[in-house]
């Protein structure tokens, strides 16, 4: 290689060190001129975005390079992304070297196709990925993909004031100090405004309530809970009793509170965690889970449903005993999960693929929720089916994240093995209280994106 005075604007012969490694241009134990010697990557470890995963049939990262599609817009930030080398063998990746200027801790983060957001401890929403599916009002039309975080400013009461954000497909709903606002597709109705018109490159307020505090998109629905009674709502897509209205015809185009018949006093108020999937959803009153739409024969509510239920019923017995103490969970068109105040891990329907976090393929369909393992520390579990391409559940125990099921080039776990047969360790450790999300596109594999703190 001749001699190189410079590389990109900088001058070779004076470079003292890189990424914090001292080295000596023309000898030294590495010479980043003629690109001799050792040179050890450093990585560092706090205020890093991590990836894992491809998303098939859009961008790939081959041999250490990006390759963009600006009419696309890759949701996790492409111009800034190193140490891609470790992709194809399931590494996660780092997404770029630090967090941008002004970005605090990371509360929330939800991932979708081709947009991601993040909420940080200051209140402030950030996005990156499709100008399409979440420009900045600010900038309605003009704003170009974004490839790097930037913070969405001039939208609700205050800059700050940002407290929940759900992304599916190609729709968002923000709360902004207790306002709810929506972005993107509005299919099926789901932003609750009385129609199914998008709103694609302006931030829209959904009503003048200021109350709500949470809100959750799925493929075809979305569901939310305010006021201060926590009365749980939802819209969108009525087929399989969706939208938990007693009915399985229309689209629920507006807000309408879930039909109380089978809740807690048969009332609707004080629910604290609600989530769905495709075909149905879950919720937690009072320490109760309620679920909703479709079970499957596998019965994936466990409680022996095999039929769509309109309406919200309990479920979630151990040892034929409802249980009164669930914090959390997910549910997926075949299984669901449920983890209680001490900790453990509950399974209930499909075994199969190794989705039960157990090691085994065994299905759990005798009505209970049953036990995975004895452990009592697991603080977060999700679970994916996208058609047949990805199948899995993700939870985190204590400061590590595990996965098993089918990887299928969702990079989610160290390894190339197709099934992941017991739940196996993601490398990286994460941080207590570490914001995660894990993407599923119709038709493409998993992405797992981890914000973490150390």
């Amino acid at each position: 290689m001749p001699d190189i005075a410079q590389k990109n604007g900088i001058d070779m012969g004076n470079i003292a060190s890189i990424n914090e490694q001292t080295v000596s241009a023309g000898g030294g134990a590495y010479d980043p001129i003629n690109e001799t010697g050792t040179y050890t990557e450093t990585i560092p470890t706090s205020g890093l975005i991590k990836r894992g995963g491809v998303e098939l049939g859009q961008n790939y990262w081959r041999d250490g390079y990006t390759v963009a599609d600006a009419t696309i817009g890759f949701p996790n930030g492409t111009d800034t992304v190193v140490n891609i080398g470790s992709d194809v063998d399931g590494i996660l990746n780092v997404v770029g070297e630090d967090l941008p200027a002004g970005m605090g801790d990371v509360s929330i983060v939800s991932a979708g196709r081709y947009i991601s957001w993040v909420i940080d401890s200051a209140g402030k929403l950030w996005r990156v990925g499709s100008n399409l599916y979440g420009g900045n009002s600010a900038n309605a039309g003009t704003e170009s993909d974004l490839r790097e975080w930037r913070q969405v400013t001039g939208v609700g009461d205050s800059d700050t004031g940002w407290t929940d954000v759900s992304v599916a497909n190609t729709t968002t709903l923000l709360i902004n100090s207790g306002k709810l606002y929506a972005i993107g597709a509005n299919s099926y109705g789901v932003f609750g405004n009385g129609t199914t018109s998008g709103n694609y490159f302006s931030f829209l307020q959904i009503g003048s309530d200021s109350d709500w505090s949470k809100v959750t998109l799925t493929s075809y629905n979305a569901f939310a809970i305010k006021g201060a009674s926590n009365v749980l709502y939802s819209a969108g897509r009525n087929t399989n009793g969706m939208c938990g209205n007693g009915t399985t015809s229309g689209n629920q185009t507006t807000w309408t509170a879930l039909t109380a018949t089978n809740m807690v006093s048969a009332t609707n108020n004080n629910f604290t965690f609600v989530v769905g999937s495709r075909n149905n959803a879950m919720a937690i009153q009072s320490g109760r889970a309620f679920f909703w739409g479709d079970p499957s024969s596998l019965e994936a509510f466990g409680g022996n449903f095999t039929t769509d239920q309109t309406i919200a019923v309990q479920s979630g017995s151990v040892g034929g005993t409802l249980q009164t103490d669930w914090v959390s969970g997910c549910v997926e068109d075949r299984s669901s999960h449920l983890i209680n105040s001490s900790g453990e891990l509950y399974h209930a329907g499909f075994g199969g693929y190794y989705n039960a976090l157990n090691g085994s393929t065994t299905n759990h369909d005798a009505g209970d929720h049953v036990q995975t393992g004895t452990d009592t520390d697991w603080q977060e579990v999700k679970a994916q089916r996208d058609y047949t391409f990805a199948t899995g559940a993700i939870a985190r125990k204590g400061n590590t994240i595990y996965f098993s099921g089918i990887r299928n080039n969702g990079h989610f776990v160290d390894t190339t093995s197709y099934y992941i047969t017991s739940p196996t360790a993601i490398s990286q450790s994460v941080t207590s209280g570490t914001a995660w999300d894990v993407a599923s596109t119709a038709g493409n594999a998993n992405t797992i994106y981890i914000i973490s703190y150390t």
